[in-house]
């Protein structure tokens, strides 16, 4: 796999390999950062940034009767 190191859209930091529990790199693209940028982004700003955003969506389509 192509180790090359990709730029988070949300921060610009470098996105961090996948490794497997023998360190062998499984994936080096990171996360879709829909729906707060198109893209792809790092382990930080898909935990601090995208999940909470997609769980507040979530749960105001819930309220709002939408699946």
């Amino acid at each position: 796999m192509n180790e090359e190191v990709h730029k988070c859209v949300i921060c610009q930091g470098d996105i961090e390999h996948q490794k497997d529990e023998n360190g062998k790199v499984f994936w080096t693209r990171g996360h879709h950062a829909y729906p707060l940028a198109k893209g792809q982004c790092c382990n930080t700003c898909h935990s601090v940034n995208v999940m909470p955003l997609r769980v507040t969506i979530a749960m105001f389509d819930m309220l709002e009767g939408k699946k």
